[in-house]
């Protein structure tokens, strides 16, 4: 694969393309805003005017964008991927969507002549820009041994789950965990402020003890500094949820868990705060309980 293209170049989009670029691969990049295009072709991207452009320029190419319903419209526009794309080339979707939604977008591109891999990631912002996100890929394992030297540039650690939907399942279902685990995390700190502890001191224990995970150690200053920066959005989990009890309603799997974050996250949006991290579930309930 020459030529790499690259479609939503967002606050993940952006750093995980510009991770390839360095090393060393030609790039074309679109984004409807045209400002996020622009560290990119800093860096020697080329800018596209269209996604169907970036189909038939790029022998393979990827999209990262924030619903299924976007990811859609991206393919089926006038001007999108499929006025563009040619039998051979190969589509690397690594939003987080819904598995029925992978499904039928597969089923355009294939239709097409094309290829489709289903690559979501795990990691924050952060991850992003250091190259150490995680990727986990579902689709024809030949088309993943061709991109995996791609997903190398951005990753630290890659895993091929099957040939269907199989990694859209395990991102919900990751995401449905890191949702509950904050508002556990909610649920301790206002124990820990109410008997008078340090939050500092209490996070540095938190984290070192048999419940300690990455994402507290990601969300740790957001906790002491009550500062709540977005680098996953209360509205992008609000999404992510909605998928997960989807899939569960269609396979009858019971998420009451899910379902009790989600209610959390739906009170934390109707106060006018879906804009800020996700990690606001602890705030949340300090102010529910009178402690913040």
């Amino acid at each position: 694969m020459k030529k790499l293209g690259w479609i939503g170049c967002g606050k993940m989009g952006s750093p995980m393309a510009l991770n390839i670029i360095k090393k060393g691969y030609e790039m074309i990049v679109y984004d409807t805003v045209e400002a996020c295009t622009r560290p990119l072709a800093e860096a020697g991207a080329k800018l596209a005017s269209s996604p169907r452009e970036v189909a038939e320029k790029a022998d393979c190419f990827f999209t990262m964008l924030p619903n299924g319903k976007i990811l859609e419209s991206v393919v089926t526009e006038e001007n999108g991927i499929l006025a563009g794309i040619s039998p051979g080339k190969i589509l690397v979707d690594m939003s987080t969507i819904a598995p029925g939604e992978s499904s039928r977008i597969c089923k355009m591109i294939e239709g097409a002549g094309a290829e489709f891999l289903r690559a979501p990631v795990t990691g924050s912002t952060v991850l992003a820009a250091s190259a150490s996100l995680g990727v986990f890929a579902s689709g024809k394992k030949e088309v993943f041994d061709k991109v995996l030297p791609v997903f190398e540039a951005i990753s630290n650690n890659q895993q091929y789950l099957g040939t269907s939907e199989q990694s859209r399942v395990l991102k919900l279902a990751i995401n449905l965990m890191l949702a509950g685990q904050l508002q556990l995390l909610a649920e301790a700190m206002v124990m820990i402020d109410k008997a008078g502890l340090d939050r500092a001191q209490a996070m540095s224990i938190i984290r070192t003890s048999a419940v300690g995970s990455p994402v507290l150690g990601y969300k740790t200053d957001n906790v002491v500094n009550h500062d709540y920066t977005p680098a996953f959005s209360v509205a992008m989990m609000e999404k992510d949820l909605d998928l997960a009890l989807d899939y569960g309603k269609q396979d009858h799997i019971a998420l009451p868990m899910c379902a009790m974050t989600r209610q959390y996250l739906a009170a934390i949006s109707g106060q006018g705060n879906g804009n800020l991290d996700f990690s606001y579930l602890v705030e949340n309930w300090e102010k529910f309980h009178g402690e913040a």
